[in-house]
């Protein structure tokens, strides 16, 4: 990106920025400033900038981190500061609850079957529970490698099935700290979340909550969801004066909804829908139905209904509900092959979104709606190939890193051509909706497989993007044959696998191939080919994200270490992209992340 578009996109940042003080109850990031040149306006807003970060790719359910969910109650007072947080103790007891009352109540029914989009609890997590027995004096650090192993991304255990242990995790929790009652306990999930975004320094985020189901009301009228949404956007100012003692920023958080990705998938007759799962080729498979959710469902969501279009919000907080909910987004294990019949289905979602947009600025709503679509980031299924026999053992389960010993699913392939099919109906949906721009903000997440073409077509499309570093290589989306020193790879991570005593350090696969995220010859030896490089060539305004700490050892200051380090090594040894974006830095993302935040709350279309 050259010098005159920078300095451009920061007058119209500022521009933007200054829009948000005609919103009730927010002030812009800048404070205004008298008329200067365009270099000092960039460099006055960057000393101006808060300290901290905007996270645009995050789950709710993936903020807080594994030990959280052993005693939750004593985590937060750890982040209170009023307290030592989970001990040893804690973490054994849960533990032992997972290996001798949960899973010997579900193990037959799990066999010894890998990952599925029916079966989450993955089989490495499974066989963590097996392996490493509760004992009264286990090794705290055996300890705490198995609850990582269970409730993280590694490269044994599926990052959906951490999500789905979750379940267990919660039911443990009701009856150990909350007497079973989901409400406080959910009350208390929306502190923690709040205050590990805090302590994390994230001072702005758009934060994704599964709506697969709708809202979910229970007979008493509560629905978790809901809580959910309203929770996030409250419960910061709530903890203001707790995060003021701390010295930490009060984050802004606001929930975008997420629809299924097997529905860009489906079928004619909505019952089937195209998956490379069970055998690493598209083939059709049956869609579950527990899953859907319509463009109509989604249009009466966003402006606080029901899927009837029955109001759930009382008239005079319609404009604080619209505040919280930031639009929607679509997510899951991206095995789903694409289908034209499912970008029909993802053209009616973005109207639904458009449309819910221009009913909201009737009621006096200023801003956007975003709709976020996972895209380019694929999975791998582990174990997949050849399951372990039962009993397991440690040399038949773990001695071997899955990805290296082939034995699993997976079709990066499929994740570019699901790229290039989204694209195509961004392109439709412009055609038919000339001010989409004014009322939606169109991004993808990942596109983690994504070439130098699509990049200039995102650009051209007026798309955004983030990109998720750290998450890629803890989920295996970014694979050991994407590597640029993968044969040297390989063989460090084969002799960390094979030696029980350097297993556990494989939990997070980031951090033992790149201690030192500033390492920039280390960091290219893993990233050097990702495609964040294309996106910069092409100008696509980008931004960094962690999608979800808890669960994918990532960080945003270590999202930008890492950005950082590829910029600079690729101005050094790489010719295109010196040509095509040699005066970009790692600010970019920065800048990117302030501009799309003043986009959101305007009701304007300004230049991308």
């Amino acid at each position: 990106m050259n010098s005159t578009r920078r300095s451009g996109t920061l007058v119209l940042s500022l521009v933007l920025l200054l829009l948000l003080a005609a919103c009730a109850g927010k002030q812009p990031r800048i404070e205004p400033v008298a008329p200067v040149a365009p270099e000092a306006q960039v460099e006055q807003a960057e000393a101006a900038a808060p300290v901290g970060y905007f996270d645009p790719h995050n789950h709710l359910s993936g903020v807080l981190p594994w030990p959280a969910y052993a005693n939750l109650p004593a985590y937060i007072k750890q982040l209170q500061g009023k307290g030592a947080g989970v001990s040893t103790a804690d973490k054994l007891r849960f533990y032992t609850w997972l290996a001798e009352e949960w899973y010997p109540d579900n193990a037959a029914q799990y066999e010894n079957w890998p990952f599925s989009s029916s079966l989450r609890f993955g089989l490495g997590a499974r066989a963590t529970l097996a392996l490493y027995p509760p004992e009264e004096d286990m090794d705290p650090a055996v300890l705490d490698g198995a609850l990582e192993r269970i409730y993280t991304a590694t490269p044994f255990t599926e990052f959906d099935s951490a999500y789905a242990f979750h379940k267990p995790a919660n039911v443990w929790l009701d009856e150990n700290y909350y007497d079973n009652d989901r409400a406080a306990l959910n009350d208390d999930l929306c502190t923690a979340q709040v205050l590990e975004l805090a302590r994390t320094d994230i001072i702005d985020s758009e934060q994704s909550i599964s709506f697969v189901g709708g809202w979910r009301f229970d007979d008493a009228g509560y629905s978790p969801k809901l809580h959910a949404v309203l929770c996030a956007a409250r419960r910061p100012q709530e903890l203001s004066e707790t995060l003021a003692e701390l010295e930490q920023p009060v984050p802004r958080v606001r929930s975008i909804l997420m629809t299924h990705t097997h529905e860009l998938g489906q079928n004619e007759a909505g019952n089937g829908f195209l998956t490379y799962e069970h055998t690493g080729q598209c083939h059709w498979e049956a869609l579950p139905q527990g899953i859907r959710l319509s463009p109509e469902q989604m249009y009466y969501a966003l402006l606080g209904g029901n899927k009837r279009g029955q109001s759930i919000i009382p008239p005079e907080e319609r404009l604080a509900f619209y505040d919280a909910l930031a639009g929607i987004d679509t997510a899951a294990p991206e095995m789903t092959c694409f289908s034209d019949t499912g970008m029909a289905y993802y053209q009616r979602l973005v109207d639904a979104v458009y449309q819910a947009a221009k009913v909201r600025r009737e009621a006096g709503w200023e801003g956007k709606l975003l709709v976020h679509t996972h895209v380019g980031e694929g999975f791998s299924v582990y174990y997949a190939q050849q399951p372990p026999l039962q009993p397991w053992s440690f040399e038949s389960v773990f001695a071997e890193v899955p990805a290296l010993a082939g034995n699993v699913i997976a079709n990066s392939e499929v994740a570019h051509d699901n790229i290039s099919m989204l694209l195509a109906a961004i392109a439709e949906i412009r055609a038919t909706h000339p001010d989409l721009d004014r009322y939606v903000v169109i991004r993808l997440g990942h596109v983690t497989h994504a070439d130098l073409q699509q990049a200039k077509e995102m650009a051209r499309l007026r798309v955004e993007a983030d990109v998720n570093l750290d998450s890629n290589l803890s989920t295996g989306a970014w694979g050991f044959a994407d590597m640029p020193q993968r044969k040297n790879i390989a063989k460090r991570v084969a002799a960390a696998a094979a030696d029980p005593a350097t297993n556990f350090e494989l939990n997070s696969l980031t951090d033992f191939l790149m201690p030192d995220a500033a390492d920039a010859d280390t960091v290219a030896g893993v990233l050097g080919t990702y495609p964040l490089k294309y996106l910069l060539m092409a100008n696509v305004r980008v931004m960094l994200g962690t999608d979800g700490a808890g669960i994918e050892h990532s960080s945003m200051p270590r999202e930008y270490a890492l950005a950082d380090s590829l910029i600079r090594y690729w101005k050094k040894h790489d010719q295109a992209f010196a040509r095509a974006a040699g005066d970009v830095d790692v600010k970019i993302f920065r800048r990117n992340a302030d501009w799309h935040l003043a986009n959101m709350v305007s009701n304007e279309a300004p230049e991308y």
